[in-house]
Protein backbone atom coordinates (compact mmCIF):
# COMPACT_ATOMS: atom_id res chain seq x y z
CA UNK A 1 0.00 0.00 0.00
CA UNK A 2 3.09 2.46 1.02
CA UNK A 3 4.32 1.55 -2.33
CA UNK A 4 1.49 2.23 -4.48
CA UNK A 5 1.42 5.79 -2.31
CA UNK A 6 4.48 6.36 -3.50
CA UNK A 7 4.60 5.20 -7.23
CA UNK A 8 1.43 7.49 -7.05
CA UNK A 9 3.25 10.82 -5.70
CA UNK A 10 6.07 10.12 -8.01
CA UNK A 11 3.73 10.08 -11.63
CA UNK A 12 2.28 13.09 -9.99
CA UNK A 13 5.53 14.98 -9.41
CA UNK A 14 6.17 14.19 -12.84
CA UNK A 15 2.75 15.47 -14.45
CA UNK A 16 3.80 18.20 -12.31
CA UNK A 17 7.32 18.62 -13.69
CA UNK A 18 5.93 18.18 -17.47
CA UNK A 19 3.38 20.98 -16.66
CA UNK A 20 5.61 23.04 -15.71
CA UNK A 21 8.23 22.79 -18.65
CA UNK A 22 5.18 23.09 -21.01
CA UNK A 23 4.28 26.13 -19.31
CA UNK A 24 8.11 27.72 -19.57
CA UNK A 25 7.94 26.29 -23.32
CA UNK A 26 4.82 28.91 -23.95
CA UNK A 27 6.14 31.70 -22.26
CA UNK A 28 9.48 31.46 -24.43
CA UNK A 29 7.39 31.10 -27.30
CA UNK A 30 5.45 34.11 -26.70
CA UNK A 31 8.53 36.08 -25.35
CA UNK A 32 10.09 34.89 -28.97
CA UNK A 33 7.23 36.15 -30.81
CA UNK A 34 7.03 39.38 -29.30
CA UNK A 35 10.80 39.96 -29.25
CA UNK A 36 10.41 39.05 -32.82
CA UNK A 37 12.50 41.86 -35.03
CA UNK A 38 10.09 43.90 -37.43
CA UNK A 39 11.24 43.47 -41.20
CA UNK A 40 10.85 47.13 -42.39
CA UNK A 41 9.94 47.24 -46.30
CA UNK A 42 10.48 50.02 -48.32
CA UNK A 43 8.49 50.88 -51.64
CA UNK A 44 11.51 50.14 -53.43
CA UNK A 45 11.28 46.43 -51.97
CA UNK A 46 14.09 46.71 -49.83
CA UNK A 47 14.04 45.33 -46.20
CA UNK A 48 15.49 46.23 -43.05
CA UNK A 49 15.28 44.08 -40.27
CA UNK A 50 14.98 46.35 -36.85
CA UNK A 51 12.96 47.86 -33.72
CA UNK A 52 11.30 50.94 -33.85
CA UNK A 53 13.31 53.28 -31.65
CA UNK A 54 12.06 56.90 -32.32
CA UNK A 55 11.11 59.26 -34.99
CA UNK A 56 11.28 62.79 -36.50
CA UNK A 57 9.08 64.85 -38.79
CA UNK A 58 10.54 62.98 -41.74
CA UNK A 59 12.79 59.92 -40.41
CA UNK A 60 12.07 57.05 -38.38
CA UNK A 61 14.80 55.44 -36.56
CA UNK A 62 15.07 51.66 -36.16
CA UNK A 63 17.64 49.82 -34.04
CA UNK A 64 19.05 46.25 -35.36
CA UNK A 65 22.01 44.61 -33.23
CA UNK A 66 22.72 47.51 -31.32
CA UNK A 67 22.75 50.04 -34.39
CA UNK A 68 20.86 52.52 -35.28
CA UNK A 69 19.29 52.98 -38.83
CA UNK A 70 17.95 55.82 -40.34
CA UNK A 71 14.37 54.95 -42.54
CA UNK A 72 12.93 58.20 -44.28
CA UNK A 73 9.22 57.80 -43.79
CA UNK A 74 7.95 58.98 -47.04
CA UNK A 75 10.06 55.38 -48.60
CA UNK A 76 8.01 53.10 -46.17
CA UNK A 77 6.02 50.66 -47.84
CA UNK A 78 2.02 50.91 -47.49
CA UNK A 79 1.91 48.57 -44.71
CA UNK A 80 4.90 49.30 -42.85
CA UNK A 81 4.05 53.36 -42.74
CA UNK A 82 0.47 51.83 -41.12
CA UNK A 83 3.29 49.85 -38.97
CA UNK A 84 5.13 53.12 -38.07
CA UNK A 85 2.18 54.73 -37.09
CA UNK A 86 1.22 52.20 -34.75
CA UNK A 87 4.62 52.40 -33.00
CA UNK A 88 4.88 56.00 -32.94
CA UNK A 89 0.98 56.24 -31.07
CA UNK A 90 2.18 53.17 -28.81
CA UNK A 91 5.35 54.94 -27.35
CA UNK A 92 3.30 58.17 -27.33
CA UNK A 93 0.51 56.69 -24.90
CA UNK A 94 3.34 55.13 -22.98
CA UNK A 95 5.50 58.44 -22.64
CA UNK A 96 2.01 60.12 -21.49
CA UNK A 97 1.62 57.42 -19.13
CA UNK A 98 5.14 57.68 -17.64
CA UNK A 99 4.50 61.33 -17.13
CA UNK A 100 1.21 61.09 -15.37
CA UNK A 101 2.51 58.35 -12.85
CA UNK A 102 5.47 60.86 -12.46
CA UNK A 103 3.18 63.67 -11.69
CA UNK A 104 1.19 62.02 -9.74
CA UNK A 105 3.94 61.04 -7.74
CA UNK A 106 5.27 64.30 -7.22
CA UNK A 107 1.73 65.18 -6.01
CA UNK A 108 1.24 62.14 -3.82
CA UNK A 109 4.53 63.35 -2.20
CA UNK A 110 3.18 67.23 -2.01
CA UNK A 111 0.03 66.09 0.07
CA UNK A 112 2.16 63.81 2.27
CA UNK A 113 4.10 66.78 3.29
CA UNK A 114 1.41 69.01 4.03
CA UNK A 115 -0.47 66.00 5.91
CA UNK A 116 3.32 66.03 7.79
CA UNK A 117 3.21 69.74 8.50
CA UNK A 118 -0.34 70.68 8.92
CA UNK A 119 -0.51 72.29 12.51
CA UNK A 120 -0.11 75.16 14.27
CA UNK A 121 3.89 76.78 15.00
CA UNK A 122 5.26 79.61 17.12
CA UNK A 123 8.16 81.55 17.28
CA UNK A 124 8.92 84.42 19.70
CA UNK A 125 10.67 87.64 18.39
CA UNK A 126 12.92 89.71 20.21
CA UNK A 127 10.43 92.26 20.05
CA UNK A 128 8.06 90.64 22.46
CA UNK A 129 5.59 89.66 20.27
CA UNK A 130 5.14 86.07 19.25
CA UNK A 131 4.34 84.90 15.32
CA UNK A 132 1.81 82.10 14.36
CA UNK A 133 1.86 80.15 11.60
CA UNK A 134 -1.28 77.41 11.00
CA UNK A 135 -0.48 75.24 8.44
CA UNK A 136 -3.56 73.86 6.72
CA UNK A 137 -3.56 70.45 5.10
CA UNK A 138 -4.96 72.08 1.91
CA UNK A 139 -1.98 74.06 0.70
CA UNK A 140 -3.38 77.51 2.83
CA UNK A 141 -1.73 78.77 5.77
CA UNK A 142 -2.95 81.32 8.43
CA UNK A 143 -0.55 84.12 9.60
CA UNK A 144 -0.66 85.84 13.08
CA UNK A 145 0.88 87.31 15.63
CA UNK A 146 0.24 88.57 19.14
CA UNK A 147 2.40 90.46 21.95
CA UNK A 148 2.32 88.89 25.11
CA UNK A 149 0.55 91.15 27.45
CA UNK A 150 -2.39 90.98 24.60
CA UNK A 151 -2.29 87.17 24.12
CA UNK A 152 -6.03 87.09 23.13
CA UNK A 153 -5.20 89.90 20.70
CA UNK A 154 -4.24 88.74 17.17
CA UNK A 155 -2.58 91.22 14.74
CA UNK A 156 -2.34 90.90 11.10
CA UNK A 157 -4.01 87.88 10.39
CA UNK A 158 -4.07 86.78 6.79
CA UNK A 159 -4.06 83.66 4.95
CA UNK A 160 -1.58 82.49 2.20
CA UNK A 161 -0.94 79.63 -0.03
CA UNK A 162 2.19 77.25 1.14
CA UNK A 163 3.81 74.69 -1.30
CA UNK A 164 6.60 72.18 -0.64
CA UNK A 165 8.86 70.11 -1.79
CA UNK A 166 10.83 66.95 -0.69
CA UNK A 167 12.01 68.50 2.15
CA UNK A 168 11.25 72.28 1.79
CA UNK A 169 8.40 74.61 2.69
CA UNK A 170 8.16 77.78 1.16
CA UNK A 171 5.17 80.52 2.05
CA UNK A 172 4.43 84.16 1.07
CA UNK A 173 3.26 86.81 3.09
CA UNK A 174 4.71 86.54 7.03
CA UNK A 175 5.98 90.07 7.63
CA UNK A 176 8.97 90.09 10.15
CA UNK A 177 12.44 90.77 9.90
CA UNK A 178 13.65 88.11 12.71
CA UNK A 179 12.04 85.21 10.92
CA UNK A 180 12.39 83.86 7.29
CA UNK A 181 10.08 82.35 4.78
CA UNK A 182 11.04 78.96 4.37
CA UNK A 183 10.93 76.13 6.30
CA UNK A 184 12.55 72.32 6.84
CA UNK A 185 10.69 69.86 9.21
CA UNK A 186 13.09 68.84 11.82
CA UNK A 187 11.18 66.19 14.59
CA UNK A 188 7.99 68.22 15.35
CA UNK A 189 8.94 71.59 14.43
CA UNK A 190 9.94 73.81 11.57
CA UNK A 191 13.10 75.10 11.31
CA UNK A 192 13.30 78.49 9.10
CA UNK A 193 16.01 79.96 6.91
CA UNK A 194 17.75 81.87 9.49
CA UNK A 195 17.71 78.92 11.94
CA UNK A 196 15.01 79.76 14.34
CA UNK A 197 12.97 76.94 15.64
CA UNK A 198 9.20 77.08 15.24
CA UNK A 199 7.50 75.20 18.04
CA UNK A 200 4.34 72.75 16.76
CA UNK A 201 1.94 73.64 19.75
CA UNK A 202 -0.83 72.13 17.84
Amino acid sequence: MHQLHQADCERLLNYETMFVLLLIVAALTVSAQTNSVHNWTLKSGAVFPGDYFTSGAKMVVIKSHGTNCLLKISDLSTNDWLYFQDCKAAQRQRQLAAEAEAKQQIADEQQDMRDKVAGIYEFEERNGRTQVLDFRSDGSVVSYYYARSHVTQLYNKKTSPWTSSKNSISIAGVSSADAGLSFRPEGLDLIDEKGNRWFRIH
